[in-house]
């Protein structure tokens, strides 16, 4: 059985469902990200952005 999560964005403190379980069904999934961009993502937070960020990030460069 798959587990969802409220769990809250480390870049902006929004809660969202974290679907890591069943990462096919999950926000992230939706997005496509650079290479760079998640390193970048990696090395500055510890653990899942929300879509909002991820989508801001992605387009912006913002951090």
């Amino acid at each position: 059985m798959n587990r969802i999560e409220t769990t809250y964005c480390k870049r902006c403190n929004a809660p969202f469902e974290c679907k890591a379980n069943d990462i096919n069904n999950c926000q992230c999934n939706s997005i496509v990200l650079s290479k760079e961009t998640e390193a970048v993502i990696k090395k500055l937070y510890n653990g899942c952005l929300c879509i909002k960020c991820l989508t801001e990030v992605n387009n912006t460069k913002q951090l």
